[in-house]
Formats: C-alpha cells, structure tokens, sequence
C-alpha cells in the first residue's frame, strides 16, 4: 500500500502534473511524453518511474517502447487534481492542445 504522504510527493513536482494531465485521458508512449512537454527522454523516465513507484501509473513495453498510462481507479484524489484544478490552468491546457497537434502532425507523416 502506498503512503499518502508519498503519493503527495510525488504530485509536488510541475513536471508530474503535467505528465499526469496528459496520461488522464489516453495511454501515451514515453516519445508522446517528451516531445510534448520537451523534456529530455531521462527526464521524462525517471518522473514516469517516480509516478509509477507511488501507484499513479503503469506502463507496458511495445517493442523497445514503453507505454504509460494512469491507474485512475478508485483514485478520486487524481479526478479531482485534474479536472478541477489542472485543467483549468493555461499551461495545462496548452499542453493539451500541444498533444492534439504532435498527433495530428504524427498522423500526417504516417498518410504520406
């Protein structure tokens, strides 16, 4: 079981609530993950791995890629963070639309 106080930690950091705001709705690959927020793949890992140690994520390999998403079961207290408070703010929101954007840019490649 994970301590509150822990998982607290673990959404003390910007750079967490902005994976978490991403992952809230949809599976994302670690590549997903940096190129939106451009952080480097180290970086993005060792949050997703902090996430992950405090019960927030879970992740499964595809090939040399790894896929994360958010265990939002029974977890009322990530409902709240981003729907009330997360996405209410602008950086948040950009990230979002900057999500939209890679994927729609990433769609396009693959239609050439």
């Amino acid at each position: 079981m994970v301590n509150i106080a822990d998982q607290l930690k673990a959404l003390s950091d910007e750079t967490r609530l902005r994976i978490v705001n991403l992952l809230y709705d949809k599976e994302l690959c670690v590549c997903d993950i940096l190129k939106v927020l451009d952080i480097t793949q180290t970086k993005a890992s060792r949050h997703l791995a902090y996430l992950k140690n405090n019960g927030f994520v879970r992740d499964r390999k595809e090939a040399q890629w790894s896929h994360y998403a958010l265990i939002k079961k029974e977890n009322e207290l990530l409902k709240v963070l981003v729907e009330n408070y997360l996405r209410k703010e602008s950086i948040y929101q950009e990230d979002l639309e900057n999500l939209e954007k890679y994927f729609a840019v990433k769609k396009e490649k693959c239609d050439i």
